[in-house]
């Protein structure tokens, strides 16, 4: 017997029709000032180095849950199994393949409480310790803050006994600079380890950064031209890396991502 279940979606009106056909269409029209997730439907990665074609489609079995099928140069395969919470995060990651599995605890939507992961008969448990004020949190790789949108904020220098912070739009969406720390030449020092250049749109993002012998960034190696819709979801991802500051751009690798915007999930803010 089939039952027809039309209260689970959501009924929209004319100019609501209009903003999925943009959203489909992934046509800029500024960015929206909800922090809402969207529905997966398609990554293409196309591998200009190798010649190498990659397409991942979700498919929903119901609200919460996707299966994953992946085709390599044609060939298509089942490949992961995942459950979201309401509110679009992972909590749940199964491979097909050899059935090992991560699992995470989440609270505030996106914020990780623990996480268990399974691979080959190994298990590695994971706990995150969060301060009162819900964006401090303690876990493996040190202690971070984190603002309302889930960005990093800073990192927190146990040698240094200081925050070293990142640069984040006044709106709290975009990164700027994201710093990192490390030893050169004996010194403990921090460096900017990605610049954000923003246009719009598109982001073109420099990172792994060439240092001078005096510790000073000369040139970065890597670059990625990403593009993103008006949710800050990323839509296109060029990788370009070069061998040397002053050499060529060499274009690696093309990511597109598709989503579904006729059924978002919860809304955060």
């Amino acid at each position: 017997m089939r039952y027809i279940v039309l209260l689970l979606f959501p009924l929209f009106s004319c100019d609501d029709t209009k903003l999925i056909d943009v959203e489909r269409l992934n046509t800029f029209e500024g960015y929206h000032n909800h922090f809402m997730q969207q529905r997966l439907s398609k990554i293409t990665i196309t591998d200009h180095i190798s010649g190498n074609y990659e397409e991942m489609n979700w498919e929903w079995e119901s609200w919460l849950n996707a299966t994953v099928f992946r085709t390599t140069n044609g060939s298509r395969d089942l490949y992961k199994q995942l459950l979201y919470n309401e509110y679009g995060y992972l909590m749940r990651e199964k491979e097909y393949w050899d059935g090992s599995f991560c699992q995470q605890n989440l609270f505030d939507a996106w914020k990780v409480l623990s996480n268990v992961c399974v691979d080959n008969g190994d298990t590695l448990i994971q706990d995150y310790n969060w301060g009162v004020d819900r964006l401090t949190v303690i876990g493996p790789n040190g202690r971070k803050r984190y603002n309302d949108y889930g960005l990093v904020v800073g990192r927190y220098d146990e040698i240094l006994s200081s925050w070293v912070n990142n640069d984040i739009s006044e709106n709290g969406r975009r990164y700027l600079t994201e710093r990192d720390i490390l030893d050169c030449n004996g010194k403990r020092i921090i460096i900017e380890k990605n610049k954000w250049t923003w246009e719009n749109d598109v982001a073109v993002i420099l990172g792994d950064p060439v240092l001078s012998d005096s510790c000073q960034v000369l040139g970065y190696l890597t670059k990625k031209e990403t593009r993103f819709d008006r949710f800050y979801h990323v839509l296109e991802v060029g990788d370009y890396q070069r061998n040397d500051q002053n050499s060529e751009w060499v274009h690696q690798k093309q990511t597109t991502t598709n989503y579904d915007y006729s059924h978002p999930f919860k809304g955060i803010q």
